[in-house]
Formats: C-alpha cells, structure tokens, sequence
C-alpha cells in the first residue's frame, strides 16, 4: 500500500492517472493490469487471476525470496519442485502494445514469454538449489513453449529444468467447430495423426527426460476428452507410460475419473464461460446445451475432490 515500501518493488505497478501502461490481456480474461488498491492511479500486473499478482522477478531480492521458499520446502525432505509458468516471470518494456484493431487486451505472448531473462534469472536459481540439494528435481511448466525452447531448457549444460511440461502433445481437429460462435469450448475431435507426430518430434529432440502425461489441471480430463471405455483408457495409458520419460499422473485418472457437470455459469468462476454462452446464445444455442460443452473442455469441471468411500 505504500510507494516508498521495498515491497512495492517486489511486484510490477506501471501506468498513472488510471490508465493502464499497455493493451496485454490476461490468461484468465480481460486486461492483465488491475487498478491499484492503494488509489495511487497505477495499475498492478496479473498475468493470471488479479488475485495472483505476478513477482518482479527483475528485482534480485525478489530472486532471493524464491530461493529462501524452495529451500524451506526442500529441508523439509521434499524430492522436487515443479515451477509454474516459469516461462512467464521476464517481461518485455511495459510501454509496448501489441499491435490491435481495438482497444480489447490481447494475449501478447512475445510480450511475457520465454523471454531470454528466463534463464538468466532461474540458471543461479536452479545452480545453489543444485549445490545444497544434489538430488532435487526440478520439473517446469513450460507450457507454449516450442521443441527447440524445451531443448534449452532442459539441457544440462544450462542447469535449468530436469524436465518440462509441454502443452503442445495434444492436438485437435478444428473442423467440427460450429462457425456461428466461439469456439474455445466446443468439444473436438481429437487428431491423432498429429498426436503420433508430436510425440516422435518430442521423443527424438529432446536429449532429457519428456514428461508423459495425459491429463492436468489446466485441461478436461483423458476420461472425457479422448476415451471413453475403461479399455480405452487403460491402453492410453499403455501407450504413454511406455515410452521414454518421467510420467506424471494428475490425481483420479488411475480410476478413470471424468469432468464434473456443472449447471451454472457461476461454477466456472470464469468470464471467458459467460462470453462463450452468450455468444452461444445469440447463434441459437440454448444455455443447458453451452454449459454442456464447456464441462466437457474448461479445466475447472476437472477439479473435481478425489473420491473415497469406507473400505480399507
């Protein structure tokens, strides 16, 4: 709350007067800027949520902070971290505007992604973590980041990542998406031609360990998206964990688990949801069958609480 505090440096403030210093959006929708709550007339950062202000990994004390966090843990007798969108902590002069028709925020990925203060900040990071703990691994969420990235990643010479997570495995087809409205939650078909295609390219390029998974947080589980008998399932599986990697697992899919049906828009604490039904709406799409798909797609229906009952 105070200008002249350390800590506000510890977190990105830009703009003056209420105008927000460029036009980037958010991942979860709208200006990735939120008006100051200290009514300075400055605006904070938030890639994500306005509740997850981004860290100003540029200041070192920040830098050091995360050290002392991932050192806590790793006393503790953790094995391993996994560091989230780490590809995102650099970003570009904050004066700079994508290039847009409008005035809407858009996703400027060159703007705040896997820029080259990326390794420059996490190598020293990576380095002492290494030094105190030489048994850690360091599994990072790379997630829009391309083969030749991920190679840099996770070579050893550059002590970074002992892996990464990609979201480029998993491809679908865009022809069965009903033109007449959005199609960001309307359920497609899988492309399993190009699925096979991506994993030779992963499998062949890279020196370290891929990760192997099917399923995470940030997307609709393999159980509603892609198979849809036990058999099918299981043979997935098979035909993941089998090659050469480090599965991940996320939580329920050993039993199959699929995406729960949620009935109302507010459930999806997303307002990227309530544009998709209204523009659904307005093409003659009725709102039972809108929420319909977006439980198949969203991530948030994949949340659902790992069930259990009584028996040992």
């Amino acid at each position: 709350a105070d200008p002249a505090s350390p800590y506000r440096d510890y977190y990105i403030f830009a703009g003056k007067d209420g105008v927000r210093p460029n036009n980037w959006g958010s991942f979860f929708g709208g200006s990735c800027w939120a008006a100051d709550p200290a009514g300075t007339g400055q605006s904070y950062f938030h890639l994500f949520a306005k509740e997850m202000p981004d860290l100003n990994w540029k200041n070192p004390a920040v830098r050091e902070e995360m050290f002392k966090a991932a050192e806590f843990w790793l006393k503790k007798g953790v094995d391993g971290l996994r560091l989230d969108a780490f590809i995102h902590i650099a970003k570009a002069d904050l004066r700079q505007s994508y290039p847009s028709e409008d005035d809407k925020p858009v996703i400027a990925e060159d703007f705040f992604a896997n820029r080259p203060e990326v390794q420059e900040w996490l190598a020293p990071f990576c380095a002492r973590l290494r030094e105190e703990f030489p048994d850690l691994l360091l599994l990072g969420e790379a997630a829009s980041a391309s083969i030749n990235l991920a190679a840099d990643y996770t070579d050893p010479k550059r002590n970074l990542m002992d892996s990464v997570i990609t979201f480029r495995y998993f491809t679908e087809k865009e022809d069965s998406v009903n033109p007449a409205f959005s199609g960001q939650y309307q359920p497609k078909e899988f492309d399993w031609l190009a699925f096979k295609q991506n994993q030779t390219v992963w499998q062949q390029t890279l020196s370290a360990m891929p990760t192997l998974y099917w399923s995470n947080h940030d997307m609709a589980r393999l159980a509603t998206r892609i198979a849809k008998t036990p058999v099918q399932q299981r043979s997935l599986a098979m035909a993941m964990y089998l090659e050469r990697g480090i599965p991940v697992i996320y939580y329920g899919e050993e039993l199959g688990l699929h995406n729960l049906e949620f009935d109302d828009v507010e459930q999806f604490a997303d307002e990227t949801v309530a544009d998709f039904v209204k523009e659904a709406g307005e093409a003659g799409v009725d709102e039972k069958t809108a929420l319909a798909m977006a439980s198949r797609t969203h991530k948030l229906p994949a949340r659902g609480p790992m069930p259990w009952d009584g028996s040992q």
